[in-house]
């Protein structure tokens, strides 16, 4: 599983989940390296808040698949990725069917 993780957060030897690129398109970072903290200087330097890391620890999260696709879309579309690591499992479920029972109530 991958785990999306503001600068501030990463740690020396985590692995990339994706490849980094600066804002002129240039690779400063490939998918599959051990972050040091070369790498976490220059994402600093290049202005990258945040990048996805490869996570073992993290459950998928799995939505049911009585949500109708364009509905889980628009839900998870609102949710903002600037604390999304805190919101864990519990949480994100609870915050789909909270956005299901207002879209039916709401939305007919």
């Amino acid at each position: 599983m991958h785990n999306y993780k503001l600068i501030n957060n990463l740690k020396i030897d985590e692995i990339l989940y994706e490849d980094v690129y600066n804002f002129y398109g240039h690779l400063i970072a490939s998918k599959d390296s051990k972050l040091t903290a070369k790498h976490i200087d220059l994402f600093i330097k290049n202005k990258i808040t945040g990048v996805f890391v490869l996570d073992e620890d993290i459950e998928e999260i799995n939505i049911p698949p009585v949500v109708r696709r364009n509905i889980r879309n628009e839900l998870v579309s609102k949710l903002s990725f600037n604390n999304f690591e805190l919101i864990n499992k519990d949480l994100f479920n609870d915050l789909i069917e909270m956005g299901i029972i207002y879209y039916v109530k709401y939305k007919k």
